[in-house]
């Protein structure tokens, strides 16, 4: 170094990473933060920091297939850990998730219209030509980080509902629901969504979100939600991706609570599976296991088809258990099908907060004008 003249340096993170840590490849990361500072051992350091460039050696579709490549390394060394490639579509929102199906950097060159209708009448069908999913995230969208008082977020709800109604949820798979706050929402008005989404015969599966950017701090995560996939499909060598969370039972449950809270691991309970039934009889028999100190509730909610101008959920609780009768082994609920609905179970915790909603089945009395994905049919 010149003191009192200009220096140039050029510096490699990934060489000084791979130095440092060899047993990580470094095609695995990513840069988030750049911090230079001015050190002295002794007297007092000061400086300038100008023209800095960033010299990168990949981009567009080059780190797609480097994580690719990855995947390849990783199989061998966890082979019990099944893989699935994502992307985010985040040019503009909503932004959307991309799993699996041949994912590649998408094509915004040309795009007319707005970007929902890019994202409808383009991307979407483009995902699902090459068997991939879709995600619908932060419905809410990705504003305040505190809570907002009821009324907004009652507001919120039915301007949010009505557009995703309207625009059959761009054609998504999957909603994002398990935020106990995002966008400012809380928890419930996420699962209200979701319902006002069933009501309407929008067949999306719930997920459970952690949206975890950066990598670091997870313990500490309010957002720490996850979502457990039980069926055919959810492990190497079966069926796509698509197949599996189209048919599965997919729970999205709090994770294993964190000190102070208790720290034993409870069973969620079965669920019910992601399917739909047409014609379906006078009732519907439903069985579901759990144990621990929890408190378990079926929810059931009319389909009547009612549209954007009336964005409000019609569910309602048909039964409750007590942990004290879910601990023996199973229960076994009737549902009234006589009109079409969907049903879903929940599990609360001692305090009567949700900690877990299962997926609904859809008990549909006719075919819906839009008809139902095959996958998802029983």
């Amino acid at each position: 170094m010149n003191v009192g003249k200009w220096n140039s340096v050029a510096l490699d993170p990934a060489t000084d990473f791979a130095a440092l840590f060899p047993g990580i490849d470094v095609r695995d990361l990513s840069l988030v933060d750049l911090n230079i500072n001015a050190v002295s051992t002794g007297g007092i350091a000061k400086g300038y920091f100008d023209y800095l460039r960033f010299s990168r050696q990949s981009s567009g579709q080059m780190p797609l297939q480097a994580q690719a490549d990855l995947e390849a390394v990783y199989a061998g060394q966890y082979p019990s850990v099944t893989q699935r490639q994502g992307l985010e579509v985040s040019m503009g929102s909503p932004h959307l998730n991309w799993f699996s199906g041949g994912i590649s950097l998408p094509d915004y060159s040309g795009i007319s219209g707005t970007f929902e209708d890019f994202l409808q009448h383009s991307l979407v069908p483009f995902i699902h030509d090459r068997d991939g999913l879709v995600s619908y995230n932060h419905p809410y969208g990705t504003g305040s980080r505190f809570s907002l008082d009821q009324p907004t977020q009652d507001e919120l709800l039915r301007q949010t509902a009505s557009r995703m109604v309207s625009n059959d949820a761009l054609g998504s798979d999957i909603l994002e629901v398990g935020y106990p706050l995002r966008g400012g929402v809380d928890l419930r008005h996420h699962i209200e969504l979701w319902d006002v989404c069933s009501r309407n015969a929008l067949f999306l599966t719930g997920n459970g979100v952690k949206d975890a950017h950066h990598g670091t701090n997870w313990a500490m995560l309010n957002n720490d939600w996850t979502t457990l996939s039980v069926g055919p499909g959810v492990g190497r060598g079966q069926p796509p991706a698509s197949t599996a969370v189209r048919t599965s039972v997919v729970r999205v449950p709090h994770p294993v609570p964190r000190s102070p809270r208790p720290s034993s691991r409870r069973k969620l309970p079965d669920g019910v599976g992601i399917c739909i039934s047409v014609g379906a009889a006078a009732t519907y028999c439903d069985r579901h296991r759990h144990s621990g100190r929890r408190q378990s509730a079926n929810i059931q909610g009319g389909v009547d088809y009612a549209g954007p101008s009336q964005p409000a959920a019609l569910s309602s609780v048909i039964s409750a258990y007590e942990a004290s009768e879910l601990t023996t082994g199973s229960v076994a609920v009737s549902v009234d099908t006589s009109n079409s609905s969907f049903v879903r179970t929940q599990v609360l915790d001692s305090t009567g907060a949700v900690v877990a909603p299962s997926n609904p089945v859809w008990l549909l009395r006719e075919m819906p004008g839009s008809g139902i994905p095959a996958a998802r049919a029983s």
